[in-house]
Parts: C-alpha cells; sequence; structure tokens
C-alpha cells in the first residue's frame, strides 16, 4: 500500500538521442538554433531545446532567450527580427491582478463605460488604500467569501479566503 500519492507517480526523462544499447549521448545534427536561459536553469525547458535540436548559445548568437524573470529593456532592443523571448514587455500590467484591476479601472475612465460594460470583472480592492471600501463591501453583505491575494506573489502563495475583515492582514 502506498503512503502517499506522490509515490504512485512515475516520472520520465525522455531524451530521444540517447541510445538504448550504447547509452552514448548521440549528437543531433546542428541546425543552427542557439538559446541561452537567464535565471534559474530550468532542465524540463532546456532538454525540449536541446532535444529539438538547440545548442546552447556562447554568445550573442541567440535564436531563443529563455528568462525565469523580467527581461531589462535594452535586452529587447537590441533583438534581432529572427531572436525570440519568453516574456513580452510589460506583460506584468495584464497577469498580476492589482495591475489587471487597475488598467480595468482605467480603461473605463477612458471610455466613459458604466459598470455593465465591465461585469466579467469580480469586485476588486487593493489594500491598504482601498480598506474602507472592502470593509463597507463585508458588512453589505457578511455571507459573501472573499479571496485575499498577496501582491506579486504567486503560485497559490499567501492567498486565503474570509469573511471577516478582521482577518485581513493590512501592511
Amino acid at each position: 500500500m502506498l503512503n502517499t500519492p506522490y509515490e504512485s507517480m512515475i516520472y520520465l526523462d525522455f531524451r530521444p538521442y540517447i541510445d538504448d544499447i550504447s547509452q552514448k549521448l548521440k549528437t543531433p545534427k546542428d541546425l543552427g538554433y542557439y538559446y541561452k536561459m537567464l535565471g534559474a536553469d530550468c532542465k524540463l525547458i532546456k532538454n525540449t531545446l536541446e532535444d529539438n535540436g538547440f545548442k546552447e548559445a556562447t554568445g550573442n548568437n541567440l535564436t531563443l532567450l529563455w528568462s525565469s524573470g523580467s527581461i531589462k529593456p535594452e535586452i529587447y532592443r537590441n533583438l534581432k527580427k529572427y531572436q525570440k523571448v519568453n516574456h513580452f514587455p510589460k506583460s506584468k500590467e495584464i497577469t498580476r491582478k492589482d495591475c489587471l484591476y487597475k488598467n480595468i479601472c482605467k480603461l473605463q475612465l477612458h471610455l466613459k463605460a458604466n459598470q455593465k460594460d465591465f461585469n466579467f470583472m469580480p469586485e476588486s480592492f487593493i489594500l491598504p488604500n482601498e480598506h474602507k471600501f472592502l470593509q463597507e463591501s463585508m458588512e453589505k453583505d457578511p455571507n459573501c467569501i472573499w479571496i485575499i491575494k498577496p501582491v506579486s506573489s504567486s503560485q497559490g502563495k499567501g492567498i486565503f479566503v474570509t469573511n471577516k475583515i478582521v482577518e485581513v492582514f493590512i501592511l
């Protein structure tokens, strides 16, 4: 009997360029594709690229730049037409919930639109500035459950649900 669900998982390290008989690494044909990794070295991405003919770049002659974080503006400015990156500039403006909320509010004002045009966006508050408005909403409907998400957090870290204003931690 298994103690945890993780014990039943099978992890495969599939590398098609390894010869099963001799166990020697076969070198894929040089297709002229080169990559560079910035930040954390992600084995899955590296293996996928190499298994598809990419080689690690030694200089700036690269086809793909893979970054685990944001990329500096000068890197974007110096990219050649054939070079690709895995991040869009200013993408945090739509991927961070607080920034997305601010941008949708700006759009509403700019378009002079009413709330029904933006009913896809849940009621949101940016704390601590809008603490008073959150408290008023929570008091209006005490049974309503609120999702509290810390700024710049990812992968569910620090997120909790509550219907009590006293449980909301404000910096």
